[in-house]
């Protein structure tokens, strides 16, 4: 279906008017969420918590949550607190064996959680709370508060923060893994084998470990082609989400489907970290019907359509069902079966997978409605939406009616509402 044009016929709207004040060793380095500062709400906010007014201030819980990958402890209140205070008066942290905990108290944007981050693990603490916090309706605890925790244990763990990926050739960042206590990884990568891709694929079944007996028989299908030790060095006592630096890794640059394999440095187990990955400049995206599948193929780089990408249809066996070419517009369409379940894009080396096995895009939550129907229409658009003091605003506008058809000439009248609702011109 071709789409239509309208032909331009611009009502010009000018209208002047005033508008107010407007390491260099290539590995990833670490770095700790930083706290949030201590939440400032502005006065229309502070004035609505205030009719809390006479609501007694009582500590509804005092427990170890993860709260951006690290331990925290979050004291829970009935009423928001003030937070032009200084916490670290009234609330104290002690650890019974190393003494006093510092850090930082922070205010969480409710007013009405106390937080403070970074616990270490296995601790025994005591959290108590004076009476002389104070909350924003100006109520005070009727006795001090006191309470021994003891936090979780942490096991040093790493991992792959995906179990497939698809990385854009051009412009590798790195491959994404997690990370807790564990500074230094090992990692081999495996190209698959382009004829044995197919049987690798169904066998893989995206999975985010490898087995010693697994990986006797499964990397039979690819060539080791590096080993290399990264540093993570990750925040202490915090899982972080950090990059595998690839860019620089000249046998990595080749294009392809790969398989890295993950340990801790210096620690072997039975089963390790992995994760399928490829480097392609074909995007690829699938549109189903009852009988038929609708597949478009494009640059990643620079989202052209991409011409004489080989896409095939597979079952779970890797056995191909169907097979064709996508044409100029990167356009292919295949017979649907009800066994297919991977599709594969190939062109010069260049592999994209597709799971047909996963869920697809739900669009239940977005409108399909579209806009209502009006018999007039105004399309107003401008060169740019924003504009200094003094500066002549110019607006371009379209009146059509409910087929899209122009109208005949007639007088539109123009509103300029400022922030506060008022209109300072009232022209016409």
């Amino acid at each position: 279906m071709k789409p239509f044009r309208l032909a331009a016929l611009s009502l010009a709207l000018l209208t002047a008017f005033s508008l107010t004040g407007c390491d260099d060793s290539g590995t990833p380095q670490a770095s700790a969420p930083a706290p949030a500062a201590t939440a400032k709400p502005d006065r229309a906010q502070l004035a609505a918590l205030a009719e809390k007014a006479g609501k007694a201030l009582t500590l509804l819980d005092a427990s170890e949550v993860q709260l951006d990958g690290a331990a925290t402890l979050v004291l829970t209140f009935s009423v928001p607190l003030q937070p032009d205070q200084d916490f670290s008066r009234s609330v104290h942290l002690v650890d019974k064996k190393s003494g006093k905990v510092d850090g930082a108290r922070e205010l969480a944007p409710n007013l009405k959680e106390l937080r403070l981050r970074h616990l270490e693990p296995k601790r025994e603490l005591i959290v108590s709370v004076d009476p002389t916090l104070t909350a924003l309706n100006k109520a005070t605890l009727d006795k001090p508060f006191e309470k021994t925790l003891t936090t979780r244990d942490i096991a040093p763990s790493v991992g792959f923060a995906s179990r497939g990926s698809l990385l854009p050739g051009n412009v590798v960042a790195g491959l994404p893994v997690m990370a807790l206590n564990v500074d230094n990884v090992d990692v081999n990568f495996f190209r698959i084998k382009p004829e044995s891709l197919s049987a690798f694929v169904s066998q893989w079944e995206y999975r985010n470990s490898l087995s010693n007996w697994e990986s006797d028989e499964l990397l039979k299908m690819a060539d080791l082609v590096y080993s290399g030790r990264f540093d993570l060095n990750p925040a202490r006592n915090t899982r972080e989400k950090l990059l595998l630096p690839l860019s620089d890794i000249k046998p990595l640059q080749q294009p392809g489907v790969y398989v890295a394999v993950m340990n801790p440095a210096g620690r072997y187990s039975y089963s390790n970290a992995a994760t399928l990955f490829t480097l392609s400049d074909i995007g690829v995206s699938a549109h189903r019907y009852h009988n038929r599948l609708d597949v478009f193929t494009q640059s990643l780089e620079n989202g052209a359509a991409q011409s004489g990408i080989e896409v095939q249809l597979l079952n779970a066996k890797g056995q191909t069902l169907a097979e064709a070419k996508s044409d100029s517009h990167g356009h292919v369409t295949l017979q649907t079966d009800k066994e297919a379940a991977l599709l594969l894009a190939r062109k010069e080396g260049q592999t994209t997978l597709l799971d047909l096995k996963l869920p697809a895009l739900d669009l239940a939550e977005f409108s399909i409605a579209g806009a209502p129907g009006f018999s007039k229409q105004f399309f107003m658009f401008g060169p740019r939406d924003l504009y200094r003091p003094g500066e002549t605003v110019i607006l371009n506008a379209l009146l059509r009616d409910s087929d899209g058809k122009p109208l005949a000439e007639q007088p539109v009248k123009l509103e300029v509402v400022q922030p506060d609702g008022r209109d300072p011109l009232g022209d016409e």
